[in-house]
Protein backbone atom coordinates (compact mmCIF):
# COMPACT_ATOMS: atom_id res chain seq x y z
CA UNK A 1 0.00 0.00 0.00
CA UNK A 2 2.86 2.34 0.69
CA UNK A 3 4.08 2.63 -2.95
CA UNK A 4 0.49 3.26 -4.07
CA UNK A 5 0.07 6.11 -1.55
CA UNK A 6 3.38 7.68 -2.57
CA UNK A 7 2.41 7.52 -6.25
CA UNK A 8 -0.95 9.15 -5.47
CA UNK A 9 0.74 11.98 -3.57
CA UNK A 10 3.22 12.45 -6.42
CA UNK A 11 0.46 12.75 -8.99
CA UNK A 12 -1.44 15.25 -6.86
CA UNK A 13 1.67 17.41 -6.51
CA UNK A 14 2.37 17.29 -10.25
CA UNK A 15 -1.22 18.21 -11.04
CA UNK A 16 -1.06 21.14 -8.60
CA UNK A 17 2.17 22.44 -10.15
CA UNK A 18 0.74 22.19 -13.66
CA UNK A 19 -2.46 23.95 -12.61
CA UNK A 20 -0.52 26.82 -11.03
CA UNK A 21 1.68 27.10 -14.11
CA UNK A 22 -1.40 27.42 -16.31
CA UNK A 23 -2.76 30.15 -14.09
CA UNK A 24 0.44 32.13 -14.51
CA UNK A 25 0.77 31.44 -18.24
CA UNK A 26 -2.82 32.30 -19.26
CA UNK A 27 -4.09 35.74 -18.18
CA UNK A 28 -7.37 35.45 -16.33
CA UNK A 29 -9.86 38.17 -17.15
CA UNK A 30 -12.11 39.07 -14.24
CA UNK A 31 -15.77 39.50 -15.11
CA UNK A 32 -16.59 41.79 -12.18
CA UNK A 33 -15.23 44.59 -10.02
CA UNK A 34 -15.46 44.83 -6.28
CA UNK A 35 -18.14 46.95 -4.68
CA UNK A 36 -17.20 50.53 -3.85
CA UNK A 37 -15.92 50.17 -0.27
CA UNK A 38 -17.20 52.17 2.67
CA UNK A 39 -15.25 55.37 3.27
CA UNK A 40 -14.77 56.08 -0.43
CA UNK A 41 -14.71 59.70 -1.54
CA UNK A 42 -17.77 60.37 -3.72
CA UNK A 43 -18.66 63.58 -5.61
CA UNK A 44 -22.25 64.30 -6.63
CA UNK A 45 -22.50 66.59 -9.64
CA UNK A 46 -25.41 69.09 -9.82
CA UNK A 47 -28.67 67.80 -11.21
CA UNK A 48 -29.25 68.21 -14.95
CA UNK A 49 -32.73 68.61 -16.37
CA UNK A 50 -33.96 68.27 -19.93
CA UNK A 51 -35.47 71.48 -21.39
CA UNK A 52 -38.81 69.78 -22.06
CA UNK A 53 -39.11 68.62 -18.45
CA UNK A 54 -40.52 71.17 -16.02
CA UNK A 55 -40.18 69.76 -12.53
CA UNK A 56 -40.30 72.15 -9.57
CA UNK A 57 -36.96 73.00 -8.02
CA UNK A 58 -38.22 71.50 -4.78
CA UNK A 59 -38.49 68.03 -6.39
CA UNK A 60 -35.04 68.33 -7.93
CA UNK A 61 -33.57 69.28 -4.57
CA UNK A 62 -35.49 66.42 -2.98
CA UNK A 63 -33.91 63.94 -5.41
CA UNK A 64 -30.44 65.35 -4.68
CA UNK A 65 -30.94 65.14 -0.91
CA UNK A 66 -32.15 61.56 -1.27
CA UNK A 67 -28.96 60.58 -3.12
CA UNK A 68 -26.72 62.28 -0.56
CA UNK A 69 -28.55 60.57 2.27
CA UNK A 70 -28.28 57.15 0.59
CA UNK A 71 -24.55 57.65 -0.06
CA UNK A 72 -23.86 58.61 3.55
CA UNK A 73 -25.81 55.61 4.80
CA UNK A 74 -23.42 53.45 2.83
CA UNK A 75 -20.54 55.11 4.65
CA UNK A 76 -19.26 57.19 1.73
CA UNK A 77 -17.54 60.56 2.15
CA UNK A 78 -19.66 62.93 0.03
CA UNK A 79 -17.82 66.00 -1.33
CA UNK A 80 -19.80 69.23 -0.64
CA UNK A 81 -21.48 70.75 -3.69
CA UNK A 82 -19.73 74.10 -3.21
CA UNK A 83 -16.33 72.39 -3.29
CA UNK A 84 -17.31 70.45 -6.42
CA UNK A 85 -18.34 73.60 -8.29
CA UNK A 86 -15.28 75.58 -7.19
CA UNK A 87 -12.86 72.81 -8.21
CA UNK A 88 -14.39 72.12 -11.61
CA UNK A 89 -14.69 75.80 -12.54
CA UNK A 90 -10.89 75.99 -12.48
CA UNK A 91 -10.71 73.37 -15.26
CA UNK A 92 -12.68 75.37 -17.86
CA UNK A 93 -9.81 75.33 -20.43
CA UNK A 94 -9.75 71.51 -20.24
CA UNK A 95 -13.44 71.07 -20.97
CA UNK A 96 -15.20 71.55 -17.61
CA UNK A 97 -16.90 74.89 -18.23
CA UNK A 98 -19.31 74.12 -15.42
CA UNK A 99 -20.12 71.18 -13.19
CA UNK A 100 -23.28 70.28 -15.12
CA UNK A 101 -21.70 69.80 -18.55
CA UNK A 102 -18.34 68.43 -17.35
CA UNK A 103 -17.25 65.02 -18.60
CA UNK A 104 -17.58 62.55 -15.67
CA UNK A 105 -14.18 60.99 -16.37
CA UNK A 106 -12.50 64.40 -16.35
CA UNK A 107 -14.43 65.35 -13.20
CA UNK A 108 -13.25 62.12 -11.54
CA UNK A 109 -9.62 63.02 -12.20
CA UNK A 110 -10.04 66.68 -11.25
CA UNK A 111 -11.84 66.04 -7.97
CA UNK A 112 -9.47 63.16 -7.09
CA UNK A 113 -12.41 61.14 -5.85
CA UNK A 114 -13.20 57.43 -5.99
CA UNK A 115 -16.49 57.95 -7.81
CA UNK A 116 -18.49 60.68 -9.52
CA UNK A 117 -22.29 60.52 -9.66
CA UNK A 118 -24.51 62.38 -12.12
CA UNK A 119 -28.27 62.76 -11.64
CA UNK A 120 -30.39 63.65 -14.66
CA UNK A 121 -34.15 64.22 -14.91
CA UNK A 122 -35.90 63.95 -18.27
CA UNK A 123 -38.84 62.39 -20.07
CA UNK A 124 -39.85 61.10 -23.47
CA UNK A 125 -42.57 62.85 -25.42
CA UNK A 126 -45.93 61.96 -23.86
CA UNK A 127 -44.33 59.72 -21.23
CA UNK A 128 -43.72 59.88 -17.50
CA UNK A 129 -40.66 61.66 -16.09
CA UNK A 130 -37.54 59.53 -15.69
CA UNK A 131 -34.55 59.54 -13.38
CA UNK A 132 -31.14 58.64 -14.79
CA UNK A 133 -28.21 58.01 -12.42
CA UNK A 134 -24.71 57.56 -13.84
CA UNK A 135 -21.79 56.46 -11.66
CA UNK A 136 -18.23 56.75 -12.92
CA UNK A 137 -15.51 54.86 -11.08
CA UNK A 138 -11.88 54.19 -11.88
CA UNK A 139 -11.86 51.64 -14.73
CA UNK A 140 -15.61 51.08 -14.39
CA UNK A 141 -18.98 52.74 -14.76
CA UNK A 142 -22.64 51.97 -14.21
CA UNK A 143 -26.01 53.53 -14.87
CA UNK A 144 -29.70 53.01 -14.19
CA UNK A 145 -32.84 54.66 -15.54
CA UNK A 146 -36.21 54.44 -13.76
CA UNK A 147 -39.64 55.97 -14.28
CA UNK A 148 -40.81 58.22 -11.45
CA UNK A 149 -43.66 56.20 -9.96
CA UNK A 150 -46.17 56.84 -7.22
CA UNK A 151 -43.53 56.29 -4.52
CA UNK A 152 -42.12 59.71 -5.35
CA UNK A 153 -39.02 61.13 -6.92
CA UNK A 154 -36.85 60.64 -3.82
CA UNK A 155 -37.55 56.91 -3.63
CA UNK A 156 -37.10 56.50 -7.39
CA UNK A 157 -33.73 58.32 -7.35
CA UNK A 158 -32.55 56.17 -4.42
CA UNK A 159 -33.43 52.93 -6.21
CA UNK A 160 -31.75 54.16 -9.39
CA UNK A 161 -28.61 54.93 -7.38
CA UNK A 162 -28.54 51.43 -5.89
CA UNK A 163 -28.90 49.86 -9.33
CA UNK A 164 -26.22 52.10 -10.85
CA UNK A 165 -23.76 51.26 -8.05
CA UNK A 166 -24.45 47.56 -8.58
CA UNK A 167 -23.94 48.05 -12.32
CA UNK A 168 -20.40 49.33 -11.67
CA UNK A 169 -19.50 45.94 -10.19
CA UNK A 170 -19.80 44.17 -13.54
CA UNK A 171 -17.44 44.50 -16.46
CA UNK A 172 -18.73 46.46 -19.45
CA UNK A 173 -15.71 46.35 -21.73
CA UNK A 174 -15.22 43.83 -24.53
CA UNK A 175 -12.14 41.81 -25.40
CA UNK A 176 -10.78 43.08 -28.74
CA UNK A 177 -7.96 41.59 -30.83
CA UNK A 178 -6.27 43.89 -33.35
CA UNK A 179 -4.32 42.17 -36.12
CA UNK A 180 -2.31 43.66 -38.95
CA UNK A 181 -0.64 42.55 -42.14
CA UNK A 182 2.31 42.54 -41.78
CA UNK A 183 2.48 41.56 -38.12
CA UNK A 184 4.65 43.16 -35.42
CA UNK A 185 3.41 46.64 -36.34
CA UNK A 186 3.05 49.35 -33.71
CA UNK A 187 -0.57 49.67 -32.50
CA UNK A 188 -2.13 52.75 -30.89
CA UNK A 189 -5.68 52.90 -29.60
CA UNK A 190 -7.18 56.32 -28.89
CA UNK A 191 -3.68 57.82 -29.23
CA UNK A 192 -2.29 55.51 -26.51
CA UNK A 193 0.41 52.92 -27.40
CA UNK A 194 -0.71 49.32 -27.01
CA UNK A 195 2.21 47.31 -28.36
CA UNK A 196 3.05 45.23 -31.43
CA UNK A 197 0.35 43.48 -33.42
CA UNK A 198 -1.44 41.22 -32.85
CA UNK A 199 -2.61 43.05 -29.72
CA UNK A 200 -5.41 41.98 -27.37
CA UNK A 201 -7.02 44.45 -25.00
CA UNK A 202 -10.32 45.32 -23.32
CA UNK A 203 -12.25 48.30 -24.70
CA UNK A 204 -15.48 49.97 -23.71
CA UNK A 205 -18.37 49.71 -26.20
CA UNK A 206 -18.44 52.41 -28.87
CA UNK A 207 -16.05 53.89 -31.43
CA UNK A 208 -12.28 53.79 -30.92
CA UNK A 209 -9.50 55.23 -33.07
CA UNK A 210 -6.86 52.65 -34.05
CA UNK A 211 -3.53 53.61 -35.65
CA UNK A 212 -1.08 51.02 -37.02
CA UNK A 213 2.34 51.88 -38.39
CA UNK A 214 5.52 50.08 -39.38
CA UNK A 215 8.55 51.03 -41.53
CA UNK A 216 8.05 50.56 -45.25
CA UNK A 217 4.24 50.77 -45.09
CA UNK A 218 1.66 53.55 -45.15
CA UNK A 219 0.32 54.31 -41.67
CA UNK A 220 -3.32 53.16 -41.36
CA UNK A 221 -5.88 54.94 -39.18
CA UNK A 222 -9.30 53.39 -38.67
CA UNK A 223 -12.34 53.81 -36.44
CA UNK A 224 -13.47 50.46 -35.07
CA UNK A 225 -16.86 49.76 -33.53
CA UNK A 226 -16.90 47.77 -30.29
CA UNK A 227 -20.28 46.11 -29.61
CA UNK A 228 -22.08 46.34 -26.29
CA UNK A 229 -21.58 42.67 -25.47
CA UNK A 230 -19.57 39.85 -27.02
CA UNK A 231 -18.64 36.51 -25.51
CA UNK A 232 -15.86 35.89 -28.07
CA UNK A 233 -13.08 38.40 -28.73
CA UNK A 234 -13.89 40.89 -31.48
CA UNK A 235 -11.19 40.67 -34.17
CA UNK A 236 -10.24 43.62 -36.37
CA UNK A 237 -7.63 42.99 -39.08
CA UNK A 238 -6.03 45.90 -40.93
CA UNK A 239 -3.93 45.38 -44.07
CA UNK A 240 -1.21 47.98 -44.59
CA UNK A 241 -0.15 49.24 -48.01
CA UNK A 242 3.51 49.36 -49.04
CA UNK A 243 5.16 52.72 -49.57
CA UNK A 244 6.80 53.62 -52.89
CA UNK A 245 10.46 52.72 -52.31
CA UNK A 246 13.53 52.04 -54.45
CA UNK A 247 14.05 48.39 -55.54
CA UNK A 248 16.09 46.22 -53.23
CA UNK A 249 19.74 45.60 -54.05
CA UNK A 250 20.90 42.14 -55.09
CA UNK A 251 24.28 41.61 -53.40
CA UNK A 252 24.91 38.32 -55.21
CA UNK A 253 24.58 39.73 -58.74
CA UNK A 254 27.56 42.07 -58.86
CA UNK A 255 29.31 43.27 -55.67
CA UNK A 256 30.85 46.30 -57.39
CA UNK A 257 27.54 47.56 -58.74
CA UNK A 258 25.83 46.83 -55.41
CA UNK A 259 28.40 48.88 -53.52
CA UNK A 260 27.84 51.82 -55.86
CA UNK A 261 24.07 51.63 -55.50
CA UNK A 262 22.27 53.79 -52.95
CA UNK A 263 18.56 54.02 -52.22
CA UNK A 264 16.22 57.02 -52.20
CA UNK A 265 16.21 60.32 -54.04
CA UNK A 266 19.99 60.68 -53.67
CA UNK A 267 20.57 57.69 -55.93
CA UNK A 268 18.12 58.96 -58.53
CA UNK A 269 19.67 62.40 -58.69
CA UNK A 270 23.16 60.89 -58.82
CA UNK A 271 22.16 58.69 -61.73
CA UNK A 272 20.75 61.67 -63.60
CA UNK A 273 23.95 63.65 -63.06
CA UNK A 274 26.07 60.74 -64.32
CA UNK A 275 24.20 60.33 -67.62
CA UNK A 276 24.00 64.03 -68.58
CA UNK A 277 26.29 64.82 -71.53
CA UNK A 278 27.13 68.14 -73.25
CA UNK A 279 24.94 69.28 -76.14
CA UNK A 280 25.92 68.29 -79.66
CA UNK A 281 26.67 70.97 -82.32
CA UNK A 282 23.37 70.16 -84.03
CA UNK A 283 21.54 71.40 -80.94
CA UNK A 284 23.15 74.83 -81.18
CA UNK A 285 22.57 75.05 -84.93
CA UNK A 286 18.89 74.20 -84.64
CA UNK A 287 18.46 76.57 -81.70
CA UNK A 288 20.12 79.38 -83.67
CA UNK A 289 17.82 78.81 -86.68
CA UNK A 290 14.73 78.82 -84.49
CA UNK A 291 15.96 81.97 -82.71
CA UNK A 292 16.56 83.70 -86.06
CA UNK A 293 12.99 82.89 -87.08
CA UNK A 294 11.53 83.93 -83.73
CA UNK A 295 13.20 87.35 -83.45
CA UNK A 296 11.60 89.08 -86.51
CA UNK A 297 8.24 87.48 -85.84
CA UNK A 298 8.19 88.69 -82.24
CA UNK A 299 9.52 92.11 -83.31
CA UNK A 300 6.66 92.41 -85.79
CA UNK A 301 4.16 91.44 -83.09
CA UNK A 302 5.61 94.02 -80.71
CA UNK A 303 5.56 96.75 -83.39
CA UNK A 304 1.97 95.94 -84.34
CA UNK A 305 0.87 95.92 -80.72
CA UNK A 306 2.59 99.22 -79.99
CA UNK A 307 0.82 100.94 -82.92
CA UNK A 308 -2.57 99.50 -82.07
CA UNK A 309 -5.10 102.30 -81.92
CA UNK A 310 -3.11 104.80 -84.01
CA UNK A 311 -4.93 106.70 -86.76
CA UNK A 312 -4.51 105.28 -90.26
CA UNK A 313 -7.28 107.16 -92.05
CA UNK A 314 -8.29 110.76 -92.70
CA UNK A 315 -9.40 113.11 -89.97
CA UNK A 316 -12.56 115.21 -90.17
CA UNK A 317 -12.62 118.96 -89.41
CA UNK A 318 -13.19 118.14 -85.76
CA UNK A 319 -10.05 115.95 -85.59
CA UNK A 320 -11.81 112.59 -85.41
CA UNK A 321 -10.06 109.69 -87.15
CA UNK A 322 -11.96 107.66 -89.67
CA UNK A 323 -9.85 104.47 -89.22
CA UNK A 324 -7.57 103.26 -86.47
CA UNK A 325 -5.10 100.38 -86.43
CA UNK A 326 -6.34 97.19 -84.68
CA UNK A 327 -4.75 93.90 -83.64
CA UNK A 328 -5.50 91.66 -86.56
CA UNK A 329 -4.34 88.39 -88.07
CA UNK A 330 -0.83 89.75 -88.65
CA UNK A 331 -0.30 90.38 -84.92
CA UNK A 332 -1.59 87.04 -83.70
CA UNK A 333 0.23 85.01 -86.37
CA UNK A 334 3.56 86.71 -85.60
CA UNK A 335 3.06 86.27 -81.83
CA UNK A 336 2.14 82.57 -81.98
CA UNK A 337 4.82 81.54 -84.50
CA UNK A 338 7.52 83.62 -82.82
CA UNK A 339 6.73 82.19 -79.38
CA UNK A 340 6.70 78.64 -80.74
CA UNK A 341 10.07 79.10 -82.45
CA UNK A 342 11.63 80.64 -79.33
CA UNK A 343 10.27 77.84 -77.12
CA UNK A 344 11.55 75.21 -79.54
CA UNK A 345 15.05 76.66 -79.35
CA UNK A 346 14.95 76.42 -75.54
CA UNK A 347 13.71 72.83 -75.67
CA UNK A 348 16.53 71.54 -77.87
CA UNK A 349 19.11 73.24 -75.65
CA UNK A 350 17.78 72.62 -72.14
CA UNK A 351 14.74 70.37 -71.82
CA UNK A 352 15.30 67.64 -74.42
CA UNK A 353 18.56 67.98 -76.37
CA UNK A 354 18.89 65.98 -79.56
CA UNK A 355 20.57 62.61 -79.09
CA UNK A 356 21.89 60.16 -81.60
CA UNK A 357 20.64 56.58 -81.60
CA UNK A 358 23.84 55.29 -79.97
CA UNK A 359 23.67 57.87 -77.20
CA UNK A 360 20.02 57.01 -76.46
CA UNK A 361 20.89 53.32 -76.32
CA UNK A 362 23.80 53.98 -73.95
CA UNK A 363 21.60 56.11 -71.67
CA UNK A 364 18.89 53.45 -71.55
CA UNK A 365 21.48 50.80 -70.66
CA UNK A 366 22.85 52.87 -67.78
CA UNK A 367 19.36 53.41 -66.35
CA UNK A 368 18.57 49.70 -66.57
CA UNK A 369 21.80 48.80 -64.74
CA UNK A 370 21.19 51.33 -61.96
CA UNK A 371 17.55 50.31 -61.54
CA UNK A 372 18.30 46.57 -61.41
CA UNK A 373 21.09 46.46 -58.87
Amino acid sequence: MRPVALELVRRVLISSVLFCSCLHAVPVRADAFRALPSGSRVALLPTTQAPALSLPNAQREEATRALISALRKRGYDVVPTEQVNATLDKRAPDGCRDAVTCDPELALQTLQSDAVISLALWQHTGAEPRVLVYVRRKQSYGQAELVVDKTGIASTATRALEQALADTERRHDVRVRIESEPAEATVRVDQSPVGPSPATLDLAPGNHLVTIETPGYVTATRFIEVPTQSEAPVVHKIVLERTLAAPQANPQANPQLTAAYTTGDTAASSAQRDIVRPNRPANYVLAAVLGAVAIPLLANAIYTGAHSGTCEGNRDPEGRCSKRAALGLNFWTSLVLGSAALSGGGVVLVVQPLRSHSEQLSQSTELDVRGTF
